[in-house]
């Protein structure tokens, strides 16, 4: 009678689980490389008007990498940057382009492998986290040094939420 009790108990559990995950909102979300070593850590930032999603590129031996999502103008696609060392107040378009490691769309995937756009702050957080090109493109950016760990595959997996 035990043995059918435990087993019964786990799929439970497993359910209860993916219910908690799914009530985590994006942006609270804990994301980490599938396959590797990095991580990415979504953050509240209602402050931004045209970034509706922020979070961080975090690599196992270097600094954390800020980034955001804005969304395009007509209701377009997600899209992803991650900056470092950018000038701080107005700077121009040049000077943009040099400080961007990484630009490209995010796609979410849900429990049944659908793939979509990226959900808002206060929606429940994507299962899974497409950054298109995101591997690539670091492994050809100034962090590419040899030493500093970077994402070798643009698949992220949800792993928690930040409380």
């Amino acid at each position: 009678m035990r043995m059918t009790w435990t087993f019964l108990t786990v799929p439970a559990l497993l359910g209860l689980a993916n219910a908690v995950e799914a009530a985590c909102p994006q942006a609270l979300a804990i994301y980490q490389e599938v396959g590797g070593q990095t991580a990415i850590d979504f953050i509240p930032n209602m402050d931004m008007v045209a970034a509706s999603n922020t979070f961080r590129l975090i690599l196992p031996d270097a600094a954390p990498i800020e980034g955001h999502v804005e969304w395009q103008s007509g209701g377009g696609r997600p899209d992803g940057l991650l900056l470092k060392d950018c000038p701080t107040g107005d700077a121009t378009g040049e000077e943009l382009a040099a400080c961007t490691l990484w630009r490209g769309v995010v796609y979410a995937v849900d429990d049944a492998g659908d793939v979509g756009l990226l959900p808002g702050p206060r929606d429940d957080a994507a299962q899974q986290l497409i950054m298109t090109d995101l591997s690539r493109a670091l492994h050809f950016s100034t962090l590419n040094d040899g030493e500093t760990a970077l994402p070798g595959f643009d698949v992220y997996e949800i792993t928690g939420c930040q409380e």
